[in-house]
């Protein structure tokens, strides 16, 4: 399903296009959160948090800019296959914000934990056969359904109240995201906001895309 020789003009096309999401539930442009002007102190909790939802949303990007770029996306309807790149982009965007969060943020260096003192390395992650729009559009659930319920987590666990705030902004877009889904495929009763995973648990829902988070606790 997601074999680079497969990225063609569709997703220049999409690209274009990303708005035009007739029958499907429109996001908008997404507006991050300001981060601070300054430095600030956070937890080494916090520092794990910025890095799984790092990682979180590298998979997320991933998965969904290749999704639109797969021959199964032939078979999409009107709107879907931009609804998807538009997903692509926001969750993009979302890795890009927490990648820069966590550099603005600081920890004491004795209390960081060794596998967050450097840079975060991305990954290329493992999708299974999708051979349907049916296959596409319920794994793109999923995942999103998963990754809604590790966001809302992580606002409940995170202790800095402007990351908090920040956070919570952001794991309104992944259910967004969810509920664009699910309205996509008449899933009505998955519109409700989705329940809550520690980052432990969505580790091991992640871990059959190939995701991994070291000794991360």
């Amino acid at each position: 399903m997601f074999e680079r020789d497969q990225l063609s003009s569709r997703r220049a096309f999409l690209g274009h296009s990303a708005l035009a999401t007739a029958g499907v539930m429109a996001l908008g442009t997404l507006s991050l959160p300001a981060l601070p002007a300054r430095a600030l102190s956070f937890s080494p909790g916090d520092a794990r948090t910025l890095e799984f939802l790092t990682r979180l949303q590298n998979l997320q990007s991933d998965f969904f800019a290749r999704a639109v770029a797969s021959t199964t996306a032939d078979g999409l309807r009107e709107g879907e296959g931009s609804a998807l790149n538009l997903i692509a982009q926001q969750d993009g965007e979302q890795m890009r914000w927490c990648k820069m969060a966590r550099n603005r943020f600081t920890s004491a260096p004795n209390q960081m934990p060794s596998t967050l003192s450097g840079g975060i390395k991305m990954n290329r992650f493992k999708f299974g056969q999708l051979d349907t729009r049916d296959d596409l559009l319920r794994e793109a659930l999923s995942l999103k359904t998963t990754s809604a319920s590790i966001w809302t987590g992580a606002v409940a666990n995170t202790n800095g109240s402007e990351l908090v705030s920040a956070l919570a902004s952001l794991a309104g877009v992944q259910n967004r995201h969810r509920a664009m889904l699910a309205n996509i495929l008449g899933e009505e009763a998955l519109l409700a906001y989705a329940p809550t995973l520690s980052l432990s648990e969505g580790r091991t829902e992640l871990e059959h895309y190939g995701f991994t988070m070291g000794d991360m606790a």
